[in-house]
């Protein structure tokens, strides 16, 4: 099965698909963003706040990964935050899920909820 790697945008132009990584643990999002680009994707990384909202106003993401447990600020927060300033679908991310995260993540308005070490194709599959 093959993965669509590139897609047409509001004007019939080709462009390859965009993801934005939020996630404070360096080695975790740099397997995760690897992991992507194999598939084809252009991945960037945000490792704080910060940089998070520099990237969604610089560019725009097709896709938005949000790790919940973050230093300073939760990932709720950020996804509510983000809901309102982008049309990026938006996955929240957590080692630490609970029977209501899904629940809360979904309410925010994220897409889904994906659990760490989560399954790429699974992913990616949902992606397409």
């Amino acid at each position: 099965m093959a993965i669509q790697k590139e897609f047409k945008d509001l004007e019939g132009k080709s462009r390859s698909f965009k993801i934005l990584v939020i996630d404070d643990e360096a080695p975790v999002a740099g397997v995760l963003s690897r992991k992507l680009k194999e598939y084809g994707f252009q991945v960037w990384n945000a490792y704080n706040v910060e940089e998070a909202l520099f990237w969604v106003e610089e560019e725009h993401f097709d896709v938005i990964l949000v790790d919940l447990v973050l230093p300073g600020v939760s990932g709720y927060s950020i996804i509510n935050y983000l809901r309102g300033m982008t049309h990026s679908s938006i996955f929240a991310m957590t080692g630490y899920a609970s029977e209501n995260t899904l629940r809360d993540v979904e309410l925010l308005g994220a897409q889904g909820l994906l659990s760490k070490p989560f399954d790429m194709e699974y992913f990616v599959a949902r992606l397409r």
